[in-house]
Parts: C-alpha cells; sequence; structure tokens
C-alpha cells in the first residue's frame, strides 16, 4: 500500500499543477476579452465626447455671432435714436423760437378793397349771383 501511495503522491501533485495552470490562461482569456470590450467602449464614448464638444462649440460659435449682430443693431438703433433725438430738441427750438417771434408781432388787420368790401364779402355777392342766373335759367 505504501508503493501505491507514493504512486498516487507522484501524481497528484502534476494533476494539481495543470489545474492550476488551466485556471490562469482561462483567467487571463476572460480578463484580456473584458478589457479589450472595455478599450472598445471607452474609444466609442471617446469618439461620441469629441463629436459632442464638436458640436457644442459650434453652437457656441453661433450664439456668439448672433449676439454681435444684435449688439451691432442695438448700437446702431441707439446712435440713430440719439440722432433724432438731437433732431427733435433743435426742432423744438426753431419752433419756440418762431413763436417767441410771432408774439411779438402784431396781427396784420383783415385787407379791404377800395370801396370797403373784404374779400370775403365779394365772394358771397359773385356766389348769388350765380345762384340767381342758375334759377332763371333753369325754369
Amino acid at each position: 500500500m505504501a508503493a501505491n501511495f507514493e504512486k498516487e503522491e507522484k501524481h497528484a501533485p502534476v494533476e494539481i499543477q495543470n489545474f492550476n495552470q488551466a485556471e490562469p490562461k482561462a483567467k487571463n482569456l476572460e480578463s484580456e476579452q473584458i478589457g479589450s470590450e472595455l478599450v472598445t467602449m471607452l474609444k466609442s464614448e471617446n469618439e461620441f465626447l469629441k463629436n459632442e464638444i464638436g458640436n457644442k462649440q459650434k453652437t457656441i460659435d453661433t450664439l456668439l455671432e448672433r449676439q454681435f449682430e444684435q449688439n451691432t443693431i442695438i448700437q446702431t438703433l441707439q446712435s440713430r435714436i440719439d440722432g433724432i433725438g438731437n433732431k427733435i430738441d433743435n426742432s423744438v427750438m426753431l419752433l419756440s423760437e418762431k413763436v417767441k417771434e410771432n408774439k411779438n408781432v402784431p396781427p396784420e388787420p383783415e385787407k379791404q378793397n377800395d370801396n370797403g368790401f373784404t374779400i370775403a364779402s365779394a365772394v358771397m355777392i359773385l356766389l348769388l349771383v350765380l345762384m340767381i342766373i342758375v334759377f332763371l335759367t333753369v325754369k
């Protein structure tokens, strides 16, 4: 029995060694597969994030361009409004000066012709004559 036992002792460590060597190989294959999957996943995430950065940069550039255009429009309108304000102020000043000048001038009397008739009374007489002529010709 001792001989059989010794033989088994000799064989047992070899089997254990083969089993122990097989486990690391399987673990290495699994870790390599997991590692390659992680690498591909990280590469795809990296590409996605680069694309997102590019999209965000385009959006930022577009918004900055719009902001520049809006600021330009606002500055133009403000300068025009200031110019209009100055023109209005100048117009008000001119009108107020003319009003002051007109207050100092006495009103002109109605113009009369040599017979003492006003122009309005002459027009009324002409209309009356015209109505009489039309009335006589209609009958």
